[in-house]
């Protein structure tokens, strides 16, 4: 066990050393960047260059030496510096689509926030569902609803400075938090409340783990990925600042719920979010973070003496007498210009933020003759903008005039500390209106003089700090009448808690932020070097014993001289291979296109301990898999997906052999073309809830076109079908489907790339044993749920006719068949057709957005054959052939999954020259076929055109064809594996495709604001090639469509039941009945 645990830590020293080297160089080969900072180190890179504090000093000075671009290596991660407003409009506003994700961050989102945190969450459809909670709550036209708040806290913020000068940090921190603590969880907030310490600590826990370099696994994190746990020394740590972190919110959200259920919580953000429906599948935590983080939010501190003439003109100057003087308020906005424009000059000054917080770029992306890789990450130099001369005149003097222009009430223009682009702080309205009432009141109240011998420096001074006071500073009342102005119209707003005696602050030496961030942001680097000096010793021996290992058990030229054979391909590492390419599963198709154009139509690569032979032309897949079939047609072993995730029951994942013949042959009494006649009264029925749905929530058109798809497969397969989205029965088959997302992504889980490896402790390779078992856990109960409701509805003569109903009567015991792998059987056909046609119908809508053209031309074809006065049907489609042409194209440019379908040898075998040994995975890689530009013009382009003259008939016509270049495109697969359900889908396609361009026009969404919104282009992360939900225009083509479409599916639905299902033992329609 000491050996292999030797041997183990021994492959990720050298993986992480040569992954390094190599990076660098296939980087520097495809890409190119903006000048480098110069004095990088292997592995940490730049990281030992930025100061741990006054980082915008440090950014102001790099962007002096390098322009308006440049890149930094901070650990394992590129970032680009922005040192201008015109490159962060240009990239990460008007690209925003692209650059707005975060990093992986196992340390700080992982562990710290549980993956919950939404500042560190990826761009996706979580984050997008908190994003508009927030904006709902935080724009700008519910600030009346925090001004009440805000005047209350400003009032006890004066009293607090009066009161109690030497703590007005305290009072600053006190006002900001009171102010959304009132919002956000309806309670109010004390002097020196430790709930504000503790809200203010767990905030800078956050601030110095997202320091650069901070956390070593950040840098780097393939380290999450191959530590097993034990040896993840980050892990204890984080996860005592996660508990920590959580017990803060979850102490405020449980007060809250407390005083909900006593009857006694105001009205407020907490009370509606825990209300609010769309947040009851959120768990515990993310409840807790959602609610907590946005407790912690604090206000700028830098107080700046501006024009008081304005506010002695308004609310009484100070000859005044404090009866003839009010404060300042929300109303007196319009007279006192020059305080807003203060306050944005404060913002613009001196940005918390200095150099930025970095977003992800999700996809390659070319500017000005550089070319960036997807995951560059990507920062707002936000000081170096504030403080060049070449953005600002005289750029480093406070100066509000320069916002005394039209610009002056656009609170987002004319600097970045909000942020840019979709990442830009949602609190904006809060933050500013908050700054702008307490500055107002204190500037027009007190004086705010320097200590003398204690001068301020305003660009070193760590305005995060909130222990004690970051500048000395001396707070005194303008004049006797403003002390009694205060006393007067502030002391009901202090809490007469608040106003008992404090106990004096804890005095001594306080530790500095310098030690603090250098200790977070050095330890682990000089323990990573100790660790690399010790493995040199300590391995010395075992190094030799993990060579012998590796070449007695791997496949190589040394044993087999046959292997010096094997196709060309692309160099990988040692042990690894192409491993680390292959994990990279949502760009690793563009990778494999390159590699074909450089290695022909036959190549290979090493992935982990084995070999993997792409066949990237028709000829070689014809060949291969259709003509040698009975050697092509097996899987790989997956000890994860295959075995302990699907208990070996899974067709997906079944070995070639007797077993996966006879489900295979079950699969395809289901959906040949014959019996897939008799669902068309079936697809028919949910065609039009689908167009019903559309007209009357045309917003959800996603979630629509999955409960279609969800629904006929459900109805045919097991006899019932599914009217609402929201059906508990849904939502737990796309639990499955997200579980085997997870599991079976090639290169997600190092067990399956290395089978070998299953043999040691679950442990050392990410516990992947106790999660299958997990997945299983899960997904059984529900398959065998489904069959045995099944079995009884037959037993007791009410079961709708049926593919599981026959195959039960079929007896399956006597095929060898169990009723685990029965339940499995009848219940992969409904993951598999679940999820793979609704992705289609919604990247068809993807597609008409970006091509209206296409959309145009379509319709004028189905108006021209079907007319106005009635629904496309099944004898249609013949007459339509750019519609079949549009799906088609649809198919090629988006093939079910990311990476290629992967087959496996049964025997050794011969190809043109090559050796190709027995086990290799053999994969047919759709899309460099299907994006050649050998066989098509254009590829890249959506041009439904390129079928009508050689490919008039539908899909399953071709994928015989004796001519492997008369195929119109791979997406459904090839010989034994070929996809079953290839004439359901069709027929689904086709249905919905031509129904909605006859009754709808798609078009691109518009803003607010007037601008288009362009839609989300994007897959879901995995294998599969899911579209990402995107924003768009549906609207009926006219009001008698609408009530065509409405009738049709009100006659439909009067042969249900009153809840939408099928009547017991009926089933729908002439061609079911008969056939039951």
């Amino acid at each position: 066990m000491a050996f292999a645990t030797y041997h183990y830590l021994l492959a990720v020293l050298s993986t992480l050393i040569l992954y390094n080297l190599y990076s660098r160089y296939r980087f520097n080969s495809r890409y190119k960047l903006p000048p480098a900072l110069p004095g990088a180190l292997p592995l940490i890179g730049n990281t030992h260059q930025i100061p741990p504090l006054n980082q915008g000093l440090w950014g102001q000075r790099m962007a002096r030496q390098h322009g308006e671009l440049f890149t930094a290596s901070i650990g394992g991660s590129t970032w680009v510096f922005l040192n201008s407003s015109r490159v962060v409009n240009d990239l990460m506003e008007k690209r925003s689509a692209i650059y707005s994700s975060r990093a992986p961050a196992p340390f700080a989102s992982g562990l710290l926030s549980n993956d919950c945190r939404m500042l560190l969450m990826p761009y996706g459809e979580r984050w997008r569902l908190l994003r508009r909670i927030l904006h709902s709550v935080l724009n700008k036209q519910m600030m009346p609803t925090f001004a009440p708040f805000q005047d209350v806290e400003s009032r006890h913020l004066l009293w607090d400075f009066l009161d109690n000068p030497q703590q007005w940090h305290l009072g600053t921190q006190r006002f900001a938090n009171s102010v959304i603590m009132s919002v956000v969880f309806g309670k109010r907030m004390k002097l020196e409340d430790p709930d504000v310490r503790e809200l203010f600590d767990t905030s800078n826990e956050l601030i110095l783990a997202l320091q650069p370099g901070a956390n070593l696994v950040d840098s780097l994190p393939v380290l999450a990925k191959i530590l097993p746990k034990p040896l993840q020394w980050w892990r204890k740590r984080g996860e005592r600042l996660h508990d920590k972190t959580v017990g803060v919110y979850k102490k405020q959200v449980q007060d809250l719920e407390r005083r909900m259920a006593e009857g006694k919580a105001r009205d407020c953000f907490a009370v509606r979010f825990l209300k609010d429906p769309s947040t009851k599948d959120y768990g515990a935590t993310q409840t807790y973070f959602a609610l907590g983080s946005h407790g912690a939010a604090a206000t700028d501190k830098r107080w700046v003496v501006t024009a008081r003439e304005a506010l002695d003109r308004v609310c009484g100057s100070a000859g005044s007498s404090a009866t003839d003087m009010r404060l300042p308020n929300f109303d007196d906005r319009p007279e006192l210009e020059y305080i807003t424009a203060t306050v944005k000059e404060a913002f613009r000054w001196r940005p918390f933020a200095e150099i930025g917080l970095p977003t992800m770029l999700i996809q390659d992306d070319e500017y000005e003759g550089y070319k960036f890789p997807k995951g560059t990450l990507f920062t707002w130099n936000a000081m170096a903008i504030a403080l060049d001369e070449r953005e600002y005149e005289q750029a480093e003097r406070f100066w509000p005039e320069r916002f005394m222009n039209g610009d002056l009430n656009n609170v987002m223009k004319g600097h970045w500390s909000f942020g840019p682009g979709r990442r830009a702080c949602s609190g904006y309205n809060v933050g500013e209106t908050n700054v702008w009432i307490a500055v107002a009141r204190l500037i027009y109240c007190f004086d705010f003089d320097e200590v003398p011998g204690k001068p301020i420096d305003t660009l070193s001074t760590n305005w995060g700090e909130h222990r004690w006071a970051p500048i000395a500073v001396k707070i005194t009342p303008r004049s006797v009448a403003h002390a009694e102005l205060v006393r007067r119209e502030c002391k009901g707003a202090v809490d007469a808690d608040s106003r008992k005696a404090r106990q004096p602050v804890t005095r001594g030496k306080a530790p500095t932020f310098t030690e603090d961030a250098r200790h977070a942001c050095h330890t682990k680097y000089w323990l990573a070097a100790l660790f690399a000096s010790a493995a040199a010793a300590i391995f010395a021996f075992p190094i030799v014993s993990f060579l012998a290992f590796y070449f007695y058990t791997i496949p190589n030229s040394l044993k087999d001289s046959r292997r010096r054979k094997l196709p060309p391909g692309p160099r990988g590492l040692p042990f690894l291979g192409n491993y680390l390419d292959l994990a990279k599963a949502d760009t690793f198709r563009f990778q494999v296109q390159e590699w074909s154009k450089q290695y022909g139509e036959v190549w290979y690569t090493k992935i982990g301990g084995g070999d993997w032979i792409w066949l990237s032309s028709p000829r070689a897949v014809k060949e291969l898999m259709d003509k040698r079939s009975s050697i092509y047609s097996s899987r790989p072993p997956t000890p994860l997906a295959g075995d302990t995730a699907s208990a070996g029951r899974r067709q997906l994942f079944m070995a070639y052999g007797p077993a996966y013949r006879v489900v295979r042959k079950i699969a395809h009494s289901l959906l040949n073309i014959n019996v897939t006649t008799s669902y068309q009264p079936i697809q028919d029925l949910e065609s039009k809830q689908l167009m019903y749905d559309l007209i009357h929530s045309p917003e959800n058109f996603y979630d629509h076109n999955r409960r279609y798809s969800s629904s006929v497969i459900l109805t045919a397969t097991y006899g019932h079908r599914m009217p609402d989205w929201d059906a508990p029965i849904i939502k737990s088959i796309y639990k499955v489907i997200n579980n085997l997302q997870t599991f079976a992504t090639p290169g997600g889980w190092l067990v399956d790339t290395f089978p070998e490896l299953a043999v040691l402790p679950s442990w050392m390779l990410g516990n992947w044993r106790e999660f299958g078992k997990k997945c299983f856990e899960h997904d059984s109960p529900i398959y065998l749920g489904l069959w045995r409701k099944m079995k009884q509805e037959v037993d007791e003569g009410r079961c709708n006719p049926c593919f599981a109903r026959d195959f039960y009567l079929s007896e399956p015991e006597k095929q060898g068949l169990d009723e685990l792998q029965a339940a499995y059987q009848t219940g992969g056909l409904v993951e598999a057709g679940s999820e793979t046609t609704s992705a289609y119908l919604n990247s068809f809508i993807l597609r008409m957005l970006e091509n209206p053209d296409v959309a145009k031309k379509a319709q004028e074809e189905i108006d021209r054959v079907i007319g106005h006065e009635r629904l496309p049907e099944w004898e249609d489609e013949k007459d339509l052939p750019y519609l079949r042409a549009i799906i088609k194209e649809l198919l090629r440019m988006r093939p079910p999954n990311k990476i290629g379908i992967q087959h496996a040898t049964t025997e050794d075998d011969w190809f043109d020259g090559y050796f190709i040994p027995k086990g290799s995975v053999v994969v047919l890689d759709w899309w460099t076929i299907n994006n050649s530009p050998l066989l098509w013009t254009d590829p890249q382009k959506f041009q439904p055109e390129r079928f009508l003259k050689n490919h008039p008939l539908p899909a399953a016509a071709y994928i015989n064809a004796a001519d492997p270049n008369d195929r119109d495109h791979f997406s459904y697969g090839a010989g034994r594996r070929v996809c079953p359900g290839v004439h359901l889908a069709e027929k689904s396609l086709y249905l919905n495709i031509s129904r909605v361009l006859w009754g709808f026009n798609l078009s691109k969404k518009v803003g607010p604001d007037g601008k288009v919104i362009e839609p989300e282009a994007g897959m879901v992360p995995g294998w599969m090639t899911i579209p990402l939900p995107f924003e768009c225009e549906i609207t009926v083509r006219g009001d008698g469509k609408r009530k065509i479409m409405e009738r049709v599916w009100e006659e439909a639905r009067r042969g249900l039941k009153a809840d939408g299902d099928i009547p017991d033992g009926q089933g729908y329609g002439n061609n079911l009945k008969n056939r039951g």
